[in-house]
């Protein structure tokens, strides 16, 4: 199974779809809050206020950063267990990427973690098959999908 996992991860980054490279630290004050997205848990994830968990990503030069402090689903979908991400949510499930909340259902993500797709970063944190682009959304309501259309060339 871990010569299974090692190839997949392999492929996955060479095909663009993730990257791998881990990085245990940001400094999350440089990143601007209008450019952090954000992707809403199941309704039933929600913090003392009654408001939804959310996880939070920003884009980076050669992709997207899952943010530390993050709110991931527990809850396993059985559809996903024949998903492409399913391994790597398993890996980061098992390598203490993940502790729990005080919100039951919910890990926090302990460690900022890369990826090449906004797809791949929405599915492990909601733990099933996610269409990135129009699930990440900034504090306007602005779908990651129409921050990048919008985008000028000089921010591309």
């Amino acid at each position: 199974m871990e010569e299974y996992l090692e190839k997949l991860q392999f492929i996955l980054k060479n095909l663009g779809i993730i990257n791998l490279d881990i990085s245990d630290s940001s400094d999350e004050s440089k990143i601007e809050a209008e450019k952090i997205f954000y992707l809403s848990l199941t309704k039933d994830r929600t913090d003392d206020n009654n408001n939804i968990l959310t996880a939070k990503m920003v884009i980076i030069n050669d992709g997207y950063r899952l943010l530390s402090g993050s709110y991931i689903e527990m809850k396993e979908r059985s559809s996903f267990s024949k998903h492409v991400y399913y391994p790597l949510r398993k890996k980061y499930e098992t390598n203490d990427f993940f502790e729990e909340s005080q919100y039951e259902g919910c890990y926090i993500l302990k460690k900022e973690i890369d990826f090449n797709s906004p797809s791949a970063a929405a599915s492990i944190v909601k733990n099933r098959a996610t269409n990135g682009p129009k699930e990440w959304k900034l504090m306007n309501g602005n779908t990651l999908d129409e921050y990048l259309t919008n985008m000028s060339p000089e921010e591309k």
